[in-house]
């Protein structure tokens, strides 16, 4: 699995090398980015999927370093195919290699999702177990709705 880990990222598990990878072909719902981001004195954690730009954004409380950062990883993504109906491991997290980021257009659409999920909070009545809903609006860089793009990957992998 390729986690590709901006600078806030990097910074909040105090982690200053990323991993040499040779690149490869990438499977679908293998490469996810990673940003760090604070809401109400809270900080988040948001990633995104790089094709679809579905989203999982998590608290980032206790995550301090890159081992931590590795098993909470496995954690999230477990708890992402249980809901999604996925069979135990198909995303594979055995190896988790951080990269740096390599595409403008995600970050920027990864920090229009931070925005949402910021207005959901804030116009919501402060709920946080509504910030998955930034998965229901359509994006401007892939024209498409993350959780149904997102769903239809999943399927075709469990056909597959």
């Amino acid at each position: 699995m390729i986690i590709r880990a901006t600078k806030k990222a990097m910074d909040k598990i105090s982690h200053k090398e990323y991993d040499v990878y040779e690149e490869k072909e990438i499977i679908p719902l293998n490469e996810w980015y990673i940003n760090h981001f604070k809401m109400d004195r809270k900080g988040y954690f948001i990633l995104p999927e790089s094709k679809s730009l579905y989203s999982i954004i998590e608290e980032s409380v206790g995550i301090k370093n890159v081992q931590i950062l590795r098993s909470w990883l496995k954690e999230v993504f477990c708890k992402f195919e249980l809901e999604n109906g996925l069979i135990e491991n198909s995303i594979n997290t055995k190896e988790i290699i951080i990269l740096k980021t390599n595409n403008r257009s995600i970050l920027g659409s990864q920090n229009e999702l931070i925005r949402m999920a910021e207005n959901i909070f804030y116009y919501d009545d402060e709920n946080y177990e509504d910030l998955g809903r930034v998965n229901n609006t359509p994006m401007m860089y892939t024209k498409s709705f993350p959780k149904e793009d997102i769903l239809t990957e999943v399927i075709k992998r469990k056909n597959f």
